[in-house]
């Protein structure tokens, strides 16, 4: 399984894609190939990746409009949300069959394993475990 940018934040890329720099091209290739680096990653991830200074990136969040990378990210995250269905959500609205409950969990659960490289979850991993509250939503 491969999540996919939301069209919203995909095509607010496009629209500025004829004013990007070749290094900022180079972000906006790195985030529509890996939606989870800009999504749960940090601006020193998304640079690293494309080899590029933290403030590279800092500025092609706000050639897309944003006052910076947080509020990028913020947006992209609400886009996934709104984008991929919550198991509680079809649970309230009667999708399960007998049972069904968990073989969604299971399969929800698995989908997350295939979307983000290994590397990165243990990277996620060690940040829930050492932190002192973790919100889910």
């Amino acid at each position: 399984m491969y999540i996919m940018l939301p069209d919203q934040t995909s095509q607010l890329i496009g629209s500025v894609s004829d004013r990007l720099t070749k290094t900022e091209r180079r972000i906006a290739r790195a985030v529509l190939e890996e939606p989870t680096l800009l999504a749960f990653g940090t601006v020193s991830d998304l640079a690293a990746r494309v080899g590029t200074s933290r403030p590279t990136i800092v500025r092609f969040a706000t050639k897309l409009g944003f006052a910076g990378y947080t509020e990028l990210q913020a947006f992209v995250q609400r886009g996934l949300s709104d984008h991929l269905s919550r198991p509680a959500d079809r649970i309230r609205s009667g999708d399960y069959g007998a049972g069904g409950e968990r073989a969604e969990i299971v399969a929800a659960v698995e989908a997350v394993f295939d979307v983000v490289d290994q590397g990165r979850f243990k990277e996620f991993s060690k940040r829930i475990v050492v932190a002192d509250r973790v919100w889910v939503a």
